[in-house]
């Protein structure tokens, strides 16, 4: 089961309807560790009762992901969860109380050196009231497991929507996967040149955040050159995107093809003179035989 969260839930705001609202409190909001392959760590929540009544706090850890446009994912199915994270135990806390809570983790020793991430949930409901997703409280923990970092972004695809283009507003597809066992930061250039390989547009490409490990990013970004003097023909376009610690290049090309419309509707006129002439032609003979 997927639940799609707003960026704010990420942070630790609570969300809640106005007829059930409650005061509680987590932090920190965000913990990232780097831990050796085997070690024992113990993750440390503070949770507050500001509420004017007991509360039941249950926890539950969710996996943590990104969907294709970078936004977070959270998943109940972690294998990983029941492999060597505790959850810990239910609890009450009283009014005005405060609590300090354990999760205790116990990392394989033959795990794979890569980045993990989970969600620490705190799931609040009064007396004689049931658990929603509206109560829960989330704090962000990244596990970083030591090892060989391996930097590798690939490009599943750079392509443009329309190989033709009539207009000065051209779309593109690209679609990048990260194949290291690490996060990447990402930054990256759009880049058009003619067939002289002058350029005639550049733009920084807008990537988002850091990409995870083993997800996708995929993004339509749009060259608008309505200002520029653009002349009829072929030309490149060029993604270049910088990635990583190592600062390491992945770029990809294509060509298309901009042709005004003017010259399409000049094109399509002459057609059409030429279609009456030779049936101009075609109905004089005719009319000859006779």
């Amino acid at each position: 089961m997927r639940f799609r969260f707003f960026l704010v839930l990420v942070f630790g705001l609570l969300f809640l309807w106005p007829e059930n609202t409650f005061a509680l409190s987590i932090s920190p909001l965000r913990q990232e560790f780097i831990l050796d392959p085997g070690s024992n760590q113990t993750v440390i929540l503070q949770i507050k009762n500001n509420e004017a009544k007991d509360l039941n706090i249950n926890f539950k850890i969710l996996g943590v992901s990104q969907d294709e446009s970078g936004r977070p994912v959270f998943d109940t199915k972690t294998n990983i969860v029941d492999d060597w994270i505790q959850t810990p135990q239910s609890i009450l806390l009283k009014v005005g109380e405060e609590k300090t809570v354990e999760f205790k983790m116990t990392l394989p020793k033959d795990i794979y050196p890569t980045l993990y991430s989970f969600a620490l949930v705190a799931s609040a409901s009064k007396e004689g009231q049931e658990i929603g997703l509206n109560t829960d409280l989330v704090s962000l923990l990244s596990v970083q497991v030591a090892g060989l970092a391996q930097e590798k972004l690939a490009i599943n695809n750079w392509s443009a929507q329309s190989r033709i283009s009539y207009n000065k507003n051209w779309q593109f597809n690209l679609d990048l996967k990260n194949l290291s066992n690490v996060r990447l930061a990402m930054a990256g250039d759009l880049i058009l040149s003619n067939l002289k390989s002058q350029v005639v547009f550049q733009e920084n490409l807008l990537l988002g955040n850091s990409l995870l490990p083993g997800t996708n990013r995929i993004l339509e970004p749009i060259a608008d050159m309505e200002t520029l003097p653009l002349p009829m023909g072929i030309y490149s376009a060029e993604v270049k995107i910088v990635y990583g610690e190592t600062r390491q290049l992945v770029v990809d090309k294509i060509y298309l093809v901009y042709l005004p419309q003017w010259v399409v509707y000049i094109v399509v006129g002459l057609l059409i003179l030429f279609s009456v002439f030779i049936g101009f032609v075609i109905y004089r003979r005719k009319n000859k035989k006779r």
